[in-house]
C-alpha cells in the first residue's frame, strides 16, 4: 500500500506542477484579464444574436440572420446536451471556459496520453509540458481557436490506446484509444481528429506488421474488433457533431458544388471555393506550408516567427534600426515564409527535436518506423500547394480530405506526435542496459554533431541559400524591405546560437547519464527544466503582457462605432446592412450589432457562396436590395442608406421557370427581382400552376425572432409572396404555417423563400423547427451519459485489477531489445568464407 500511495503521490505532484505552470504561462487571466484573441471577436459577433435569443428564452434558436443573410447556428452556438463525457471534459478545464481552461484541457488530456504509454508520471510531465508549449500551439491559442488546441491534445491519448493494445494490454489500450478519440470528437473540431486518425492509421499498418509476420491473426483480429467498438462509441457519444453537422455540411461549401465548373471559373472573384464533393483545391490549399517553413521546428526564428514579431529589447536589431536611420521598435514584419501571415513558429524545442532525431537511429522496429512515416506523411500533407503532386492526389482520392482547408493546420498534430516519439525515445534510452551505454553515447555524440554542424550551416550561411523576402514586402519602401531583410537574419542567426545552447546542454545531460555521471531522476529533472524554459521563453513571444487586457475596460467584446449607433436608430424590426471597412466575407464583427451581409464562416451555405462569387463581391445594387439591404457603411466609416432596398416581403408578377441550378443563378442579371421571380421548376413540380399575378395587396413584417417570423398579409387576388430571406430546404427545419396551418413554400431566386398566398387577409408565419437536430440532442444526450460512465466503470475496474495485481497504477511498456539496440554488426560473429 505504502509503494501505491508513493506512486499516486508522485502521479498527482506532476499533475499539480503541469497545473501550475499553464496557471503562470496565463497568470494574468487569473487576475480577471483578458486575452485578445481575434477569433474570439469574430466568435462573439457570430454567435451574439443567438446568445440574446437564449438569454432570453432559456432555448436555442439553431439560426441566426445576423451573417450571410441568414444560416444556421449548429457549428457555432449551442450544439449538444453536457453530458457525462462533457463534463468530463469540463473536469479537464477546471471548469473553465476561457484560454487558461482550453490551455488545461489540452495539457492534463497529453499527461493522461503520456500516462496511458506507460512512461511513468515523470516523464509523461515532460512530454507534457513539451506538447503544451509548442509555440504552433501557443499561437493557437492566442488566435483563439480554442476547439482546435483541445481537440488536438486527444490524439496522444488515442496514440498511447493503440500502441498497449498492440501489447496485448486490450482493456487499457482500447479505453486509451476510444477515450481519446471520444474527447476528441467532443471538442468539435473534426479537422484535428482527421489528421490525428490519418497518423493513426499508418501507426497501425507498421504495428499490424508484426503481427502479421508472426501470423498472430488472432491477436491482430482482436484490435482490429476493438478499434471498431471504440470508433463506434466515440462517433455514437457525439452523435450531434457526427450526424447533425455532418449534414449540415452538405449544403456548405464543404458540400460540393451546386452549379456546373462552367459556371463557377467564369466568375473572376470565384476562389473555386468547391469542387464536386468538397472545397475547391486551390481553395483549400491557400495556407500551405513552405518547405522553409519547417526549420521552425527546430529554429523558432528561422523564418522571422510571426509578421508581427516581438523584438522589444533586442539590443542587435534595434542597434540595425538606428544607423539605417529608423526609430527602435517593439515588433518588425519579420515572417518570411510561404504563408499570406502566421502568429507563431511550429517550434517544439531543442531537446524534443534531438530525442526525436537520436530516435530514428536508436529505435528500431515498427515503433520507429510507424512513428516517423506518420510524422513525416503529415508534415508532407501541411505542405499543401508546395508540394503539389503528393497532395494533389490525396485531395482528390483520400475520403473526406477535401472538406477542410488549411494544411498548415496539420503542424498542431505533428507537434502532438513528435515528442510522444521523443519521450518513448528517452524512456528507451533510460531503461538502457549498462553494456550498451557505451554505444548509445557514441550514437548520441554523432546525433548532435551532424545536427549542430547542419544549423550552424543553415543559420550562419543563410545568406547563401535565402533572400529574406516576404511577399507582404511590397507595402514598404524598397530601402526599408533592404533592412527587413538584414533584421531576419540576424534574427535567423540569433535564434541559430539559441538552439544550439539548448541542444548541446540537453545533450550533456543524456551524455552523462550514459556515462554513469548523473543518476536517471536528476536526467529527467534537469531535461524537463531545460525543456520548460526553452519552450516557455519562445511562447512568451505570442502571448506577452501586452496581449492582455482588463475586464473593466471591455464593455463589450466588439466596441460600438458611431456608425453603428447611427444605424441602430431605425425602428424597423428587420433589415440588412453592407460593411466595406474591412473585408465584408471574412469579419464577422459587424454581425455583433447589424443582421450583415457577410461575415466570417467557414461553413457558409454553398448557395450563398455562389451569389458572393456571381454578384454580391462585385457589389451588385439589384441583389443587394432583393436582400434587404438598408444601410452601406462605406471605407470611410460612413453611413448611406439604401433607398431601393425591397424590404422584408414583396409581391410579384411574374414567374421565371428555368431548367439548370447554372440558368437560376444566370437569370437574376436579367430580371428585376421587385417584380419577377425565378424559379428551377423541376424541384417543385406542381407547385406553380399559375406564372402570372396582379400583384395586388400589401404585406407586413409584425414580428420578429431569429428563428420565427410573423407577417400580416391582405391580398387581392391569388398572390406569390417572396421573401427577402434564405431558403433553406427542405424538410431542414423552415416551416411555413397560413393561418396557423403548414403550407408549402419554395425557393426562388437562387436562395431565398417563395409562397402562394390565397385571396384575402392571412397572418403567415415561418418557424425554425429542425426535428431530427432536436432529436439527435436527446438520443446523444443519453448516449453521451450511458458511454461516460461505461468509461468510468471500466477504467474503474481495470484500476483496481492492477491494483490487486501489479500495486501500481498505469504499467509501464517494456522495453523490447529489438526496438531500442544499437546496430549489432559489430557484436555478429564473421563466417568463415
Amino acid at each position: 500500500m505504502k509503494n501505491y500511495s508513493s506512486l499516486l503521490l508522485q502521479h498527482l505532484i506532476c499533475l499539480l506542477i503541469l497545473v501550475i505552470a499553464c496557471g503562470v504561462f496565463l497568470a494574468p487571466q487569473l487576475s480577471g484579464k483578458i486575452l485578445s484573441q481575434g477569433e474570439v471577436v469574430q466568435n462573439s459577433g457570430m454567435n451574439q444574436e443567438a446568445y440574446l435569443y437564449h438569454q432570453k428564452t432559456g432555448k436555442n434558436p439553431y439560426w441566426t440572420n445576423s451573417m450571410f443573410g441568414g444560416m444556421p447556428t449548429y457549428t457555432m452556438y449551442g450544439g449538444a446536451k453536457a453530458g457525462v463525457l462533457s463534463y468530463l471534459n469540463s473536469g479537464l478545464s477546471f471548469m473553465r471556459t476561457d484560454s487558461l481552461g482550453y490551455l488545461l484541457v489540452f495539457a492534463i488530456s497529453a499527461f493522461i496520453g503520456f500516462l496511458f504509454l506507460g512512461v511513468g508520471p515523470w516523464l509523461a510531465l515532460l512530454g507534457a509540458i513539451s506538447a503544451t508549449f509548442a509555440s504552433t500551439h501557443i499561437g493557437v491559442l492566442e488566435a483563439g481557436h480554442n476547439s482546435k488546441l483541445a481537440s488536438s491534445g486527444f490524439s496522444i491519448l488515442a496514440f498511447a490506446g493503440l500502441y498497449r493494445m498492440f501489447k496485448k494490454e486490450y482493456l487499457l489500450g482500447g479505453l486509451g484509444f476510444c477515450m481519446g478519440l471520444t474527447l476528441s470528437l467532443a471538442n468539435n473540431h473534426p479537422q484535428m481528429t482527421y489528421y490525428f486518425l490519418l497518423g493513426l492509421g499508418i501507426f497501425f499498418l507498421f504495428l499490424s506488421y508484426d503481427f502479421y509476420k508472426n501470423k498472430d491473426f488472432k491477436e491482430l483480429g482482436k484490435i482490429v474488433l476493438i478499434l471498431g467498438l471504440g470508433t463506434l462509441l466515440a462517433l455514437s457519444s457525439n452523435l450531434y457533431q457526427v450526424l447533425v453537422v455532418r449534414t449540415y455540411a452538405k449544403d456548405t461549401m464543404r458540400g460540393g458544388t451546386i452549379l456546373s465548373p462552367a459556371a463557377t471559373t467564369s466568375q473572376a472573384n470565384s476562389v473555386s471555393t468547391s469542387s464536386e464533393s468538397g472545397l475547391g483545391y486551390n481553395y483549400a490549399m491557400q495556407w500551405s506550408d513552405g518547405v522553409k517553413d519547417l526549420l521552425a521546428f527546430i529554429i523558432p526564428g528561422a523564418v522571422g516567427g510571426a509578421n508581427n514579431e516581438t523584438i522589444k529589447g533586442n539590443k542587435s536589431i534595434n542597434t540595425l534600426l538606428r544607423t539605417s536611420g529608423m526609430q527602435p521598435q517593439n515588433s518588425l514584419p519579420l515572417y518570411w515564409g510561404d504563408l499570406a501571415f502566421t502568429g507563431s513558429p511550429d517550434y517544439v524545442g531543442a531537446i524534443i527535436f534531438l530525442l526525436f532525431v537520436f530516435g530514428i537511429f536508436y529505435i528500431k522496429g515498427s515503433v520507429k518506423w510507424g512513428m516517423l512515416t506518420a510524422t513525416l506523411f503529415l508534415i508532407l500533407m501541411s505542405l499543401g500547394k508546395n508540394f503539389g503532386a503528393f497532395n494533389h492526389f490525396l485531395f482528390d482520392y483520400l475520403p473526406y480530405l477535401n472538406k477542410f482547408r488549411t494544411p498548415n493546420s496539420i503542424q498542431n498534430i505533428v507537434s502532438c506526435l513528435i515528442p510522444l516519439f521523443s519521450i518513448f525515445t528517452l524512456y528507451s534510452l533510460l531503461k538502457v542496459n549498462t553494456s550498451d551505454k557505451k554505444d548509445a553515447a557514441r550514437l548520441l555524440i554523432k546525433v548532435i554533431a551532424g545536427i549542430s554542424l547542419i544549423l550552424i550551416i543553415i543559420g550562419y550561411g543563410g545568406q547563401m541559400f535565402f533572400d529574406f523576402t516576404s511577399p507582404g514586402d511590397s507595402r514598404f519602401d524598397p530601402k526599408i524591405v533592404a533592412i527587413f531583410k538584414e533584421a531576419r537574419f540576424i534574427y535567423l542567426k540569433q535564434d541559430t546560437l539559441r538552439t544550439l545552447s539548448f541542444l548541446i546542454a540537453g545533450g550533456l545531460i543524456l551524455y552523462l547519464f550514459l556515462k554513469d555521471k548523473l543518476s536517471k531522476n536528476l536526467c529527467i529533472a534537469t531535461l524537463t527544466l531545460l525543456t520548460f524554459i526553452d519552450l516557455f521563453i519562445i511562447a512568451k513571444r505570442y502571448i506577452s503582457q501586452e496581449d492582455w487586457k482588463a475586464k473593466s475596460a471591455v464593455k463589450t467584446t466588439v466596441p460600438m462605432r458611431e456608425v453603428d449607433k447611427q444605424i441602430l436608430q431605425d425602428p424597423q424590426l428587420y433589415y440588412r446592412v453592407f460593411d466595406y471597412t474591412s473585408d465584408p466575407f471574412q469579419d464577422a464583427t459587424g454581425a455583433y450589432y447589424h443582421k450583415m451581409i457577410g461575415g466570417y464562416s467557414p461553413a457558409k451555405l454553398r448557395r450563398y457562396q455562389d451569389m458572393i462569387d456571381f454578384y454580391l463581391s462585385k457589389g451588385d445594387q439589384k441583389v443587394l436590395s432583393m436582400l434587404n439591404t438598408k444601410y452601406y457603411i462605406n471605407d470611410k466609416a460612413q453611413v448611406q442608406m439604401n433607398p431601393s432596398a425591397m424590404g422584408n416581403a414583396w409581391f410579384i408578377h411574374d414567374i421565371t421557370k428555368v431548367n439548370t441550378p447554372d440558368e437560376e443563378i444566370a437569370a437574376l442579371a436579367q430580371i428585376r427581382p421587385d417584380s419577377t421571380a425565378v424559379v428551377l421548376d423541376k424541384e417543385f413540380p406542381g407547385y406553380l400552376t399559375n406564372t402570372s399575378f396582379s400583384k395586388m395587396g400589401n404585406i407586413q413584417l409584425e414580428a420578429y425572432a431569429p428563428n420565427q417570423l410573423s407577417y400580416s398579409v391582405t391580398a387581392e387576388g391569388d398572390q406569390f409572396v417572396v421573401f427577402s430571406d434564405i431558403w433553406y430546404g427542405p424538410d431542414k427545419g423552415w416551416k411555413a404555417y397560413l393561418d396557423d396551418k403548414p403550407v408549402d413554400h419554395i425557393r426562388v431566386n437562387y436562395i431565398l423563400r417563395g409562397m402562394k398566398v390565397p385571396s384575402g387577409s392571412h397572418k403567415i408565419e415561418f418557424k425554425f423547427e429542425p426535428t431530427k437536430v432536436l432529436m439527435s440532442i436527446q438520443i446523444g444526450f443519453w448516449l453521451n451519459n450511458l458511454i461516460g460512465l461505461l468509461f468510468i466503470g471500466l477504467l474503474g475496474y481495470w484500476l483496481t485489477d492492477q491494483y490487486k495485481k501489479n500495486k501500481t497504477l498505469v504499467p509501464a511498456f517494456s522495453v523490447n531489445k529489438n526496438e531500442s539496440k544499437i546496430a549489432e554488426s559489430k557484436n555478429k560473429t564473421k563466417k568463415n568464407p
